[in-house]
């Protein structure tokens, strides 16, 4: 046999194929009935989904995603540790700003101040960390409950079609992105003056930013991208949210509980599997759609 040199696979995106897997698998379970192990399997798609997104992120690790001391099968956690380690990225900012006479001369122009966004990110890391800690296991949602997060979803989706279908709509006019751009330069005066020998890069760098502004195309691939990761988001945590509490309990029977009995056709979460399949594959084809539209390397090491 010959020797063929296979481009390694990275973690993440091995991760995110076994989730298109359980996926598959856990589709054609539910067409035969098997609804413990349709469940297992569907959870076992969104965890994988969700790590898979969070690594590529980079707002966690694949040590921490292998780890059942820091997430284990508690995908809601990956939101939790993702906005953390943002918040530790502002951390290292504020840092950095402080020695360096540039940043401080940047700061002070555009009144930036990392303290309010700070505070904003412990908030939302602290929602996460709440919500998968009140995620025990049996704690099933009602239909109203789960009925209420799959509107939610909707409703996201829905406000992001609208916004993308006004931009489209929108004309660009050339005159106020110029003006823009005076304003931004007018900005940058202090800055420019303080690094001379850097002004003309830092002009140029501009201008090309509002020439790109300019294109509606590139704009309106900009605008695509970041209303996908949106989208992406949104789905993963509403799954993981409903599916999290199942991700033991649906493989062992324990004390008076039996997932062949509990699971079965007329409990709200198997009833809305097929609601939730439609969610779980438009989610992953849209990670697909990032990770090759955005293919940079992530650090497996860390």
């Amino acid at each position: 046999m010959d020797n063929v040199n296979l481009q390694p696979i990275a973690f993440h995106e091995r991760m995110l194929e076994m989730a298109i897997n359980d996926l598959g698998a856990s589709m054609k379970l539910y067409k035969l009935g098997y609804y413990p192990q349709a469940i297992f399997l569907f959870q076992q798609a969104v965890e994988k989904s969700t790590k898979s997104f969070g690594i590529w992120m980079k707002g966690i690790t694949p040590e921490q995603a292998k780890s059942s001391k820091h997430i284990g099968h508690a995908s809601v956690r990956v939101f939790e540790k993702s906005v953390r380690t943002f918040g530790d990225y502002i951390d290292q900012f504020r840092s950095v700003a402080e020695n360096e006479p540039a940043m401080q001369k940047i700061i002070g122009v555009t009144d930036f101040d990392t303290g309010p966004l700070k505070s904003q990110i412990e908030e939302t890391a602290d929602f996460f960390g709440n919500c998968a800690s009140k995620m025990k296991k049996k704690n099933d949602l009602s239909e109203e409950g789960l009925s209420k997060i799959l509107d939610y979803y909707y409703k996201m989706e829905n406000k992001l079609d609208e916004a993308f279908s006004s931009f489209e709509e929108t004309d660009f006019k050339r005159d106020e992105i110029d003006g823009l751009n005076q304003e931004a330069l007018k900005m940058m005066v202090p800055i420019l003056e303080e690094m001379p020998e850097h002004a003309d890069e830092i002009v140029k760098g501009i201008n090309n930013l509002y020439d790109s502004f300019a294109d509606k195309e590139v704009v309106k691939s900009l605008l695509e991208t970041v209303f996908c990761m949106i989208s992406v988001l949104t789905g993963l945590f509403c799954l993981s949210i409903i599916t999290q509490p199942h991700a033991v309990i649906s493989r062992y029977p324990e004390d008076d509980f039996d997932p062949l009995e509990y699971y079965t056709k007329k409990r709200p979460i198997v009833h809305a599997l097929s609601s939730m399949y439609l969610i779980a594959k438009k989610s992953v084809g849209q990670i697909e759609f990032l990770y090759d539209m955005i293919d940079y390397e992530v650090n497996e090491n860390e």
